[in-house]
């Protein structure tokens, strides 16, 4: 009961916390928050704080006992089950005041350096322990909301939690982009390894305007790799300000950009993505060659509501009823057969299977016309971004499900609005393990143009 008690005699009170200054400067330098307490549930305060620090721009890792997944990012049960790897810049507590010995032991064992204790968690023993070998230690969380004007928002004045839209923990800033695209699905590309960037997702909005902005369907952000299995962390944020998974044509155009940017002489670069570590293959000719790792066909990792695993799948659509195959490729895929992709329903059926109820995540809608055993024209429907000129996961996942339903056989000829992509998949792999193979995605990646933008709070 001693946080409890504390919690209501400290509010607006500094109590040995840093500055209003000192914690602005602090949030601005950070950017990954491990959640302690974290709850999978919306209305609770640690999904709120929690949801509105990665809208901020943060990378939030959730860390609770028995669950394995919240905001897109992998759950862990403790602190000490962190990868080695994890450069993590603030704990962020939400766990009752007994469990806080245990949560700064685990922080020094690892070296952290900065503890916030949430209303109901300070301990000011321990507080002051962690104070003694040199953590930086903030106790309540109105102190944050004092704070707003300087710290971007966070909190609502009313304590209760995350704004629904806070703003971005950033000054206004200039930034250099690239331009590029692959087979016409466009990007604005950042480095984000020579210069720390930090978007909130009305500024990702405000970028990718057409009108207002510089447009684009994404934008990608290069950062440093956080763990020894790749040279780089390459995040994906669609046109809306949400982040995603995996981007087919992103990760060729983000090849080719490390290479000119001169952050890698490599021609075979391993990349982490929210989907998981790919490799790419730059080819002689530039062209480049993605690994984007084997398909995903269990509902339940997909994410898709069904009672079995086929391969067809019949899918209420407004008033009429299609079949579909579902899929994910590092992001999820419902693929239709359509006799003509000219005509194809993508404007009409796609916004309404995107945000399908069976598709907990959201999904991209890809209509396919099968041209011969070998050949495809495909149109999709991208979750967040609307239709594109060329979706990469989209082809994978098209010629996946022709390929399990027998209609096509590797390699694949992919004919997107925007160009030809080669799509190579042997099913099955050759260790008669049953299980399935990686697919190979080959295209061009280019460079449109450089500029320098202003992007403001």
């Amino acid at each position: 009961m001693e946080g409890k008690r504390y919690a209501g005699r400290c509010r607006g009170m500094s109590i040995g916390n840093p500055s209003g200054d000192e914690i602005c400067a602090l949030l601005k330098v950070a950017r990954t928050v491990a959640v302690v307490g974290f709850s999978p549930r919306p209305h609770r305060p640690s999904y709120r704080v929690a949801a509105g620090l990665k809208d901020a721009g943060y990378r939030v890792i959730p860390i609770r006992p028995g669950i394995h997944e919240g905001l897109g990012e992998q759950a862990y049960p403790y602190l000490d089950a962190l990868p080695a790897e994890f450069d993590i810049d603030i704990v962020d507590v939400f766990r009752s005041a007994e469990h806080v010995p245990q949560i700064v032991d685990e922080c020094l064992r690892r070296g952290l350096k900065t503890l916030w204790l949430q209303d109901g968690t300070i301990n000011l023993r321990e507080a002051e322990r962690a104070r003694a070998v040199g953590m930086t230690v903030i106790m309540d969380r109105c102190i944050l909301r004092d704070y707003h004007g300087l710290c971007g928002k966070i909190y609502n004045n009313d304590n209760a939690g995350v704004a629904a839209a806070p703003s971005p923990l950033v000054d206004s800033m200039k930034l250099r982009f690239t331009k590029m695209h692959g087979l016409g699905n466009d990007f604005v590309v950042l480095d984000g390894v020579r210069q720390r960037i930090r978007l909130g997702a009305a500024q990702l909005r405000a970028i990718a305007d057409r009108h207002l902005g510089i447009g684009c369907d994404q934008i990608l952000l290069v950062e440093p790799a956080q763990t020894a299995a790749a040279d780089f962390r390459y995040r994906i944020f669609n046109a809306d300000g949400g982040e995603v998974e995996q981007c087919g044509n992103g990760a060729r155009c983000f090849a080719r950009f490390v290479r000119d940017k001169g952050l890698s002489d490599k021609r075979a670069i391993k990349v982490e993505t929210l989907g998981g570590v790919i490799a790419l293959g730059v080819e002689p000719d530039d062209r480049v060659t993605v690994n984007m790792g084997p398909p995903v066909f269990e509902p339940s990792r997909i994410p898709f509501i069904a009672a079995s695993e086929s391969i067809v799948e019949p899918l209420q659509v407004g008033e009429i009823e299609v079949e579909i195959s579902a899929l994910s490729m590092g992001n999820p895929h419902a693929v239709q057969i359509v006799d003509d992709v000219d005509s194809a329903p993508v404007g009409a059926q796609g916004p309404l299977i995107e945000r399908h109820v069976r598709f907990p995540q959201r999904v991209n809608a890809g209509f396919m016309q099968i041209v011969d055993r070998h050949s495809i024209r495909l149109r999709v429907y991208e979750r967040g971004a609307g239709e594109t000129l060329a979706c990469g996961t989209g082809a994978c996942a098209a010629v996946v499900a022709g390929i399990r339903r027998d209609l096509l056989e590797s390699p694949v000829t992919v004919h997107t609005r925007g160009g030809e992509l080669t799509i190579a998949w042997a099913g099955t792999d050759n260790a008669g393990t049953m299980e399935w193979a990686p697919v190979y995605m080959t295209g061009p990646a280019e460079t449109v143009y450089e500029g320098e933008i202003i992007v403001g709070n």
